[in-house]
């Protein structure tokens, strides 16, 4: 399924989920380096990304949608 993905991602995974393995993440952002921004996050459980470091999930977050935007703002630009 992982073919089907044609937008950009931000993801965040615990390495001590004890729902999901890691490694599933780590599998897809080595298979869409180009579309997956993978956060691996030490010590953090199922959804505790933003819990085991908030400032740095921020900080990503923050990153990410600026890089988002000047990329939109680029693409844009030489479509006109």
């Amino acid at each position: 399924l992982y073919e089907e993905i044609n937008v950009p991602v931000l993801l965040f995974h615990g390495d001590a989920d004890a729902e999901v393995p890691v490694e599933t993440s780590d599998q897809l952002a080595q298979l869409l380096p180009d579309k997956v921004e993978y956060v691996r996050v030490p010590e953090a459980g199922h959804v505790l990304a933003w819990n085991a470091d908030r400032d740095g999930y921020v900080e990503a977050v923050r990153d990410y949608l600026a890089r988002l935007t000047r990329n939109s703002v680029a693409v844009n630009s030489t479509e006109q």
